[in-house]
């Protein structure tokens, strides 16, 4: 049966996915600035290590996001069925 993750306390917030922590590494240009001092500033591009990708748990909880940009840990969240059934997802 089809549902939804929501947050427990108001089934309107529905949650689009899992929070997720992505390593990368930002590239730099570096130069002497005109007084002689080392200066560097943002490449503008980052290279993201997709292997080392991990969803973020806060207390050890998996931490959902809204659609508004909101975290929740995972023992706020539960699934709402079609049928207006709702089975909370617990902790972690």
């Amino acid at each position: 049966m089809d549902g939804k993750l929501v947050l427990l306390s108001d089934h309107s917030i529905e949650m689009v996915g899992t929070q997720e922590t992505i390593p990368g590494v930002a590239l730099v240009n570096a130069w002497l600035d005109e007084s002689g001092k080392p200066a560097w500033s943002h490449a503008g591009q980052t290279n993201v290590d997709w292997d080392r990708q991990a969803t973020s748990l806060d207390a050890g909880e998996t931490l959902y996001v809204s659609e508004d940009g909101d975290a929740y840990r995972q023992s706020l969240v539960g699934l709402l069925l079609d049928d207006g059934r709702v089975f909370p997802l617990g902790p972690t």
